[in-house]
């Protein structure tokens, strides 16, 4: 399943390419499902869904984070957090990732390399997907540990969507570091 929307998981219409909004970066948790708004081993700055505008053209979408500065680091648990709304992705369309996924929206300054590594433990199975969009899973690169992408201004998406292995989702704790390196 698609999500509807422009580029905001799970509505119908509403939202999208809104600017950059404010707050504490997350290091446990943050956007619908809360956490720790403390930022305890978070690096980069980063807006929950609850985000106020900070100067671009709208707040950060709910149900995502919103990343605005770079090198970022998260860590999120799909166990206990997380929305299932993209089943494939364009880029690897036999995949099932029904799983439920954790959505950024990652700031892009200026156009460069975008490295996005996610880490998880053993019975567990993240996949990092690099968007262009989140409307029908317009995926750019997909990979099991570390995806790579040419990206532009303004943003990118990223899904940490969880794999799914013999009908079972491979829920769990992970952490995602996400870098840019200006061309």
């Amino acid at each position: 399943m698609a999500c509807g929307g422009d580029d905001t998981p799970g509505t119908d219409g509403a939202g999208g390419e809104g600017g950059a909004g404010s707050g504490a970066a997350t290091g446990t948790g943050s956007g619908a499902s809360g956490g720790d708004p403390s930022g305890a081993g978070a690096s980069g700055t980063a807006s929950s869904a609850t985000g106020s505008g900070g100067g671009g053209p709208g707040p950060c979408p709910a149900a995502m984070t919103c990343v605005e500065a770079l090198p970022f680091h998260d860590e999120r648990d799909t166990s206990a957090e997380g929305q299932s709304l993209i089943d494939a992705y364009g880029c690897q369309p036999a995949t099932d990732e029904s799983g439920p996924e954790i959505y950024y929206r990652v700031l892009v300054p200026s156009a460069g390399k975008l490295t996005a590594t996610i880490t998880d433990g053993d019975g567990v199975d993240i996949d990092i997907h690099i968007l262009s969009s989140i409307k029908n899973g317009q995926c750019l690169v997909r990979d099991d540990v570390t995806a790579v992408a040419d990206v532009e201004p303004p943003y990118v998406y990223i899904a940490a969507d969880t794999y799914v292995s013999d009908g079972v989702p491979q829920v769990g704790a992970f952490s995602i570091d996400i870098e840019l390196a200006p061309n």
